[in-house]
């Protein structure tokens, strides 16, 4: 995590953010998280096909729009 630069971790932190919401969304609808269509074989398959409906949407220019805060020194916390 450390020897990441700022707009990959911006990334995976809130890719896991989306996984962990379409997740309970999943379960909530009662359906199985691990049959998935397009991804297979793993638990969360499911999690991973619904996500992948909204990522490019919504966290892939969230991640960059805060990486760049980030970057020009404007962003709050350490990353």
């Amino acid at each position: 995590w450390d020897d990441a630069d700022v707009p990959n971790r911006c990334l995976s932190a809130a890719t896991a953010c989306l996984y962990g919401l379409c997740e309970a969304a999943v379960l909530a609808a009662g359906y199985a998280p691990a049959i998935g269509f397009l991804h297979r074989g793993k638990p969360l398959s499911f999690v991973y096909d619904i996500a992948d409906i909204f990522k490019f949407e919504t966290v892939v220019p969230a991640a960059f729009a805060v990486a760049a805060r980030v970057e020009r020194g404007k962003g709050e916390g350490p990353l």
